[in-house]
């Protein structure tokens, strides 16, 4: 498999490069897209909490929380974005696969070098984020790299595993999305009791 998908370097190369391009044609502002929506979530999550509703981490500053909370809905992007793309990355490849030949790994890939494309802009951003806040960690930073790896890896096997079950079970998609979707509720919920227990405790 690892063969094939070298000897296709340059399709998959091509596909995330064609895939950047079209997410945002069209677009007014392009490709800054990529820049300005991570800049409002860290913008949107430091004022909603930091200023209006001020959780604290026990014995932590003003910003903990904003960076606790960005580092986490970041790396939850880049899970669900791989999961929810690899749900229908061959159905929508469906006439594509059964007229060419190559590797079909290779569209998983494409989707999951994508997503990892827009968590490195995202996590640049965040890295500007903590220098201003005079909170970056500086060489300690590379330490995220095995878990980012770890996070792409589980989501592509699981969008794999969903994506093939999803060409034969049509509602199995729909249900996954609401799912996620469910989840995240869910962790936010669970952990702003965590911090309130905390804080009372």
């Amino acid at each position: 498999m690892f063969v094939s998908l070298w000897r296709y370097r340059g399709f998959v190369r091509a596909s995330v490069a064609r895939d950047f391009q079209l997410r945002y044609r069209g677009s007014a502002l392009g490709a800054a897209w990529t820049l300005l929506q991570p800049i409002g979530t860290v913008v949107v999550l430091t004022v909603v909490f930091t200023s209006i509703m001020q959780p604290r981490l026990p014995g932590a500053g003003a910003f903990t929380y904003s960076v606790y909370l960005c580092a986490g809905v970041f790396s939850w992007g880049l899970f669900a974005e791989i999961v929810q793309r690899d749900l229908n990355v061959f159905i929508e490849h469906g006439n594509f696969l059964k007229k060419s030949s190559f590797p079909r790994s290779s569209l998983p890939l494409i989707v999951a070098l994508s997503a990892l494309v827009n968590f490195a802009l995202a996590f640049a951003i965040y890295g500007v984020f903590l220098a201003v806040i005079g909170r970056f960690p500086g060489w300690l930073a590379l330490s995220a790299l095995p878990i980012v790896l770890l996070i792409t890896a589980f989501a592509a096997g699981l969008g794999v595993l969903l994506g093939t079950a999803n060409v034969f079970f049509r509602d199995l998609g729909a249900a996954v999305l609401s799912s996620t979707f469910i989840l995240l509720r869910g962790l936010r919920l669970v952990d702003k009791l965590l911090v309130l227990a905390e804080g009372h405790g």
